[in-house]
């Protein structure tokens, strides 16, 4: 974002947790959707976003079901630590659902697995 590699857009935040990252990208411009399957997580990122006057949508969803809440498509999709929490039997179903949320042309970005990791898996 810094170097604008990433220009702001409408960015959906898989598994957002309390919603650090979410309030960060709306601060960046960006036009931000969250969602987590905790509903506790998802109140604390509402709480916390208010707190700082950032426009941030929030919703509790499963992102290794088929997101049919989400009725809307982004320009990216950012998962930190997710996808490496999908056994590996799931992983390409997942991956499919991210890619019905997205745009033609929409980016992916997932920070996970680290080749050093024992749990880490090419298939």
């Amino acid at each position: 974002m810094e170097t604008e590699k990433i220009k702001p857009c409408k960015v959906i935040d898989l598994g957002c947790g309390a919603g650090n990252y979410l309030i960060y990208l709306s601060t960046k411009g960006f036009d931000p959707t969250g969602v987590d399957i905790s509903a506790s997580a998802i109140a604390i990122a509402k709480k916390s976003a208010a707190e700082k006057g950032n426009q941030c949508s929030l919703m509790t969803a499963d992102v290794l079901g088929d997101m049919t809440e989400m009725n809307e498509l982004f320009d990216w999709a950012y998962d930190w630590e997710v996808l490496d929490h999908v056994f590996p039997e799931g992983r390409e179903k997942y991956i499919n659902y991210v890619y019905k949320l997205l745009k033609p042309g929409g980016q992916y970005l997932s920070v996970c697995f680290s080749e050093d990791s024992p749990q880490f898996v090419l298939n």
